[in-house]
């Protein structure tokens, strides 16, 4: 298993202890159930993507997250109409 011997890490069992974390972890840091929505924004992978274009210098943090926001305000009003 990659977590217990990541030739990157050091040392390199030192992310052992994520191997389960889909068990411990209910819907990845939202409380209540996840909606459909919810869902959509997390599998769409929208918030690293805001995070790596900043981090990249392709856009600012104010206007990576502003575009974040009307993105995730679209995906709400679909499964709003749905």
């Amino acid at each position: 298993m990659r977590l217990s011997r990541d030739p990157r890490a050091d040392p390199s069992y030192k992310y052992t202890g994520l191997k389960d974390a889909l068990h411990w972890t209910p819907n990845l840091g939202v409380p209540g159930f996840a909606t459909p929505a919810y869902m959509e924004i997390f599998n769409s992978s929208l918030v690293p993507r805001m995070v790596q274009s900043v981090l990249k210098g392709e856009s600012r943090p104010e206007d990576a997250a502003a575009a974040a926001a009307s993105e995730i305000q679209r995906i709400s009003e679909k499964w709003k109409q749905s």
